[in-house]
């Protein structure tokens, strides 16, 4: 156990070896205008506290810098239920917690005294603690997204976060005893704001500003062979958004287009507002330009505006935007959003879509659905597009606004909202301009999906790594605990708890289906007993291990999703028959069986249930072979689709061959 000074005479040290190694550096590139901020402050008698409070000081500076000024004391009161306590906190993650050895300042009275004072006492108290993620969350209003890394930025990243995002970020230095190069469980939190090749402009809120080499942050350095340090934990700061606005423009959106024009200057300055960082592009798609599919100047895609931060661009394209044809009821949905996906024509001159942290996403803005698969030499199909979409490396969610009440239009959308985790907004009418704003308000409001209304029978739950950085240790896993409420009572119980045994996981996907209803979901996490040194005491803290969850539910509803139409291929009409008859369809996204209904002469003749093949279970057409049929009788057939959500047929939901 050290003393308080020896302690802080170690860090001083430690913190004066890096300036005076680095004194001679020519300042930063680039220094973003984050103002400095000391953890010491001043209890009302005028006594230092706020020892530990290098979480509370960091959040200020970057807040600050967002321009949300909030004081001291409401962050930390907001970090931890109370401004009395002077304690470690978390870079992310939220709950409660029981902890021993906390120090407290007490108001006491002075015997004889004409005033009071604050004094120390340790006690175990148990914390409402919000980390930094959730302390920046909360009072910008959702409007500055955070992303949390367990580990240290490449100098290509802190480059690209300065230089690039205008974006200043959290650092986590954990102590090590470099003889073991074990962890001490203890750390402390610092900003940096700016970059000059691979030395860093450093915002200490204990020992004030800095600059230090990557590799010294990286791999710990200091004069005290007691007291190594190494950057552990990091969190990026972002109002960074790409959105690609892909408007299908058949004959049919006339209106809808109309509206968007006319509301396209206040969209744009609504996204600005929410967002420090954005860039903004337009396509447009029709339909294949050969008939029965589409006409003379159609197209299945063409990029109007590349990515652009300059938002008269952005309008002219919208107002450029016109009226083509399209033959048949669908469109060029799928080819539309695979080039949108790929950044087909939207690359600004260096890149299309941004690397996280940005927020990416495309906003469909149609009335019908796609067709599945597309029929025409190049075509793509709905398990593409979400392939594409769910890329680890670079999600991107689709939100759609539907126009109109077309049932199979409503199905397609909601299939390709609720498999990339985006969500649906359904217009009647052609003001678009409303559900626009909606969505992008609901995009700057959290990152965390599903929430609100989700279709996925089998939902994927994306969400921000919880806890695993602190001053204390970092956690050993994350929890998913999942309720669901009955309809009668209103009371939830718990559905599911998952352990992702990764606490660096971002993303789950359910391997079991959701029955339709409400539910509430958050994050835990698990950590192990820490033990923390405390200047301000001289002492030591110390936590057992423990499980702890957020106090905030993300809610939603599983809505009904039947699968869509299938489409007959052949045969394609009523036919005399002799014998065996192959009996073939294009398959449906979601379905897990379908069902076929022949008809002898009128009559039914014939009930069949066909499984998708196991060996091709994305195939994109299905065959069965049917023996049996009699020479001079006329068989019709009709067919269609089941799933969790239709487990048997439906009487409206036929489509017949001919």
């Amino acid at each position: 156990m050290k003393s308080h000074f020896s302690l802080v005479s170690t860090l001083c040290i430690l913190v004066l070896s890096v300036v005076l190694a680095f004194a001679s550096q020519p300042a930063s590139a680039k220094n973003l205008a984050v103002d400095e901020f000391s953890q010491i402050q001043e209890d009302p008698n005028g006594t230092p506290i706020g020892y530990n409070w290098c979480w509370g000081a960091t959040s200020k500076m970057v807040l600050d810098y967002y321009l949300y000024p909030q004081s001291i004391f409401d962050i930390v009161t907001y970090g931890l239920g109370s401004s009395t306590y002077d304690t470690w906190n978390y870079m992310w993650g939220s709950g409660n917690e029981r902890r021993a050895n906390v120090a407290v300042w007490e108001e006491i009275k002075i015997p004889r005294g004409l005033y009071t004072m604050f004094t120390l006492k340790k006690k175990t108290v148990t914390l409402s603690w919000n980390g930094i993620s959730e302390i920046v969350d909360h009072f910008s209003n959702g409007d500055v997204q955070t992303q949390n890394f367990t580990r240290s930025l490449t100098a290509d990243e802190i480059k690209k976060e300065i230089d690039d995002n205008d974006a200043p970020f959290f650092i986590r230095l954990g102590w090590y005893d470099p003889k073991t190069n074990k962890s001490r469980n203890c750390g402390h939190f610092i900003v940096c704001y700016g970059v000059n090749g691979d030395v860093l402009s450093i915002h200490d809120p204990w020992f004030g500003s800095y600059v230090g080499a990557l590799a010294k942050m990286e791999n710990g350095s200091g004069i005290d062979p007691n007291s190594n340090h190494k950057w552990t934990h990091t969190v990026t700061t972002s109002k960074m958004l790409d959105v690609l606005f892909l408007f299908d423009t058949t004959g049919s959106m006339g209106s809808t287009i109309a509206s968007a024009k006319a509301s396209a200057l206040a969209l744009l300055d609504n996204i600005s507002a929410k967002f420090k960082n954005f860039r903004v592009a337009v396509a447009n798609y029709r339909d294949y330009p050969v008939d029965p599919y589409g006409g003379d100047g159609d197209y299945v895609y063409f990029a109007d505006q590349a990515f652009s931060k300059d938002k008269t661009s952005v309008q002219n394209a919208i107002n450029g935007l016109s009226i083509g044809w399209g033959n048949d009821f669908e469109e060029s949905v799928y080819s539309a959003l695979y080039n949108g996906l790929s950044g087909t024509g939207l690359s600004d001159g260096t890149t299309a879509w941004r690397d996280n942290p940005a927020k990416r996403i495309i906003i469909l803005i149609g009335d019908a659905p796609g067709h599945d698969p597309e029929p025409w030499a190049g075509g793509h199909s709905f398990w593409e597009v979400l392939s594409m979409a769910l890329n680890p490396d670079k999600p991107i969610s689709v939100h759609c606004l539907l126009i109109g009440s077309n049932i199979s239009a409503g199905t397609s959308f909601n299939q390709i909202a609720g498999g990339s985790g985006g969500s649906v907004v359904n217009t009647s009418g052609g003001d678009a301009g409303a559900g626009l704003q909606a969505i992008v308000d609901s995009v700057a409001d959290s990152p965390r999906f599903p929430k609100d209304q989700t279709t996925a029978i089998y939902p994927t739950f994306v969400f921000e790594p919880i806890g695993n950085a602190a001053m204390g240790a970092p956690s050993t896993a994350t929890l998913i605990e999942i309720q669901k409420r009955n309809p009668k009572t209103l009371k939830y119980s718990l559905l599911r708890l998952v352990t992702l045994k990764d606490p660096t996981d971002t993303i789950w996907e359910s391997t079991l289906p959701f029955p339709q209803g409400h539910y509430r979901w958050r994050l835990g996490f698990r950590h192990p007993a820490t033990k923390l040194y405390l200047p301000s005491l001289g002492t030591s803290e110390t936590s057992a291990a423990s499980t702890v969850f957020e106090d905030v539910y993300t809610e939603f509803d599983r809505t009904a999703n039947p699968p869509g139409n299938v489409t007959p291929v052949l045969p394609n009409s009523g036919i005399y028959a002799q014998t065996k008859v192959e009996y073939s369809f294009g398959a449906v996204p979601g379905a897990t069986k379908y069902v076929i209904e022949i008809y002898a002469d009128g009559k039914k003749w014939r009930t069949l249930t066909v499984m998708p093949p196991r060996t091709d279970p994305d195939a994109s057409v299905l065959k069965v072979n049917v023996s049996g049929h009699r020479a001079g009788v006329f068989y019709t057939w009709r067919i269609q689709a089941l799933n969790y959500d239709r487990p048997k047929a439906d009487p409206n939901a036929w489509v017949n061959a001919n």
